[in-house]
């Protein structure tokens, strides 16, 4: 009995150690209110690739710069009025400036909504490129 005890111990303590977050450190540039619902939503993406994204004060350094920006847009409807939507553009750069990662997020109701979008596609991608 205490052999099998010392060998669930070990078990435990090696699936622990398997599922531990990958911190990657990351420079947010976009304005101030967006940041945090942005920092948000990659831990929430990131969770299932056992990523931790933790946003870099200035000054410390980084994994990863995240260049998000929003703006309004329309989407025209078929009755002849038009449907207000955000679209965005993500940029990931690495530390040495060398662009990673660009794509275009369109037509979502809101900027959370965009935001999520954006989140969950870098999370995807970076998942690729760091082989996860």
């Amino acid at each position: 009995m205490r052999n099998l005890c010392v060998v669930f111990l070990l078990c435990v303590a090696a699936w622990g150690q398997s599922t531990q977050n990958r911190v990657i450190h990351v420079w947010l540039d976009t304005d101030v209110w967006t940041q945090g619902n942005l920092l948000t939503q990659l831990n929430n993406a990131g969770k299932s690739k056992h990523f931790q994204f933790v946003a870099a004060a200035p000054g410390e350094t980084y994994d990863y710069k995240i260049h998000y920006e929003q703006s309004a847009n329309s989407l025209p409807l078929s009755t002849g009025g038009s449907l207000p939507t955000h679209v965005g553009l993500v940029v990931v750069t690495d530390t040495a400036e060398q662009e990673m990662v660009r794509f275009n997020v369109a037509d979502r109701l809101t900027e959370k909504h965009l935001s999520n979008a954006a989140a969950k596609e870098i999370v995807k991608r970076l998942a690729v490129v760091l082989g996860k």
